[in-house]
This record gives C-alpha cells, sequence and structure tokens, in this order.
C-alpha cells in the first residue's frame, strides 16, 4: 500500500485513477490497518478539479492531499 501512496503523491496526471485504486483495495478488505481505512474515508473528499472543490467546504485539493498521505505514511512507520 505505501507504494501505491507514493505513487499517487508523484503522478500528479493520474491521481484521481490511482486514489480509486487505492480506495477499492482498502474496501475489498485487502488490508486492515485502521491508518489506511481512515485515509481511504478522508480522500472521498480529495476534488482534483478547482471549480468542483467550491460546491462543498470539505472538499480538498492537492496540498492537502499531499498533506494527508504524508501523514498516513509517517504513522505508517
Amino acid at each position: 500500500m505505501k507504494d501505491l501512496l507514493i505513487k499517487i503523491l508523484q503522478d500528479k496526471e493520474n491521481r484521481d485513477k490511482l486514489i480509486s485504486e487505492f480506495q477499492i483495495s482498502i474496501w475489498n478488505g485487502s488490508d486492515d490497518d485502521d491508518i489506511l481505512i481512515n485515509l481511504a474515508h478522508d480522500l472521498e473528499f480529495y476534488v482534483s478539479n478547482e471549480e468542483h472543490r467550491k460546491e462543498d467546504p470539505s472538499y480538498f485539493g492537492d496540498e492537502k492531499l499531499e498533506e494527508v498521505i504524508f501523514e498516513a505514511l509517517k504513522d505508517l512507520d
């Protein structure tokens, strides 16, 4: 899972797809780590399109995405 999280950080063009892969993997029970489960939930609020983020104050963009992933990676170590 860590490799996929790092790939999300590095591959900005494919973030939406990679996040979806990560979430599906977690929700299908491939990992029962609470840190990863919470991260999968938090990533529901990532919206790459700036205009769409304006629709709800709980949506966030790339800066916060990177923060939550870095924090999860740190907590996993």
